[in-house]
């Protein structure tokens, strides 16, 4: 969205950005920095496990995206659930519908999850996608 808000001003390369630009870019390199205190623990699968790949998708006037949530299931007693995949896109600046966007989510959502499908050498128990949006699911 950054890159969209430079693109609109049609600045050549040498230009000074505008000061709500330049200042909004120093307020983004400095929350960068909590990024260095984030910690994902790695996930070892188990065997005997019953798998479901959940996914959901949803979007604003901004972007919209995906994502995919790995929930394992150990002997039906307990259930360990982890982030796996993501996808997001930034909307474009021609003014799309909501609905339209909502859309644009659910297939970004049936994408990914195809992808992940493709390339995950586990069995699947059951897919699950969710989204918020009516008029996608009509």
């Amino acid at each position: 969205m950054f890159l969209q808000q430079l693109w609109q001003c049609k600045l050549n390369w040498d230009d000074v950005l505008p000061n709500s630009i330049a200042n909004e870019w120093r307020e983004f390199v400095t929350t960068l920095q909590c990024i260095e205190e984030v910690k994902i623990n790695r996930f070892i699968m188990a065997d005997n496990v019953r798998i479901v790949l959940q996914g959901f998708a949803d979007a604003s006037e901004a972007a919209y995206g995906a994502v995919v949530y790995l929930q394992c299931f150990f002997h039906n007693v307990a259930a360990k659930v982890s982030i796996f995949a993501s996808k997001s896109r930034v909307a474009p600046i021609r003014v799309i519908s909501i609905p339209r966007l909502e859309l644009c989510a659910c297939v970004l959502l049936a994408q990914l999850v195809k992808k992940i499908r493709s390339t995950l050498r586990l069995n699947i128990s059951d897919i699950v996608l969710h989204t918020n949006s009516t008029i996608a699911l009509a």
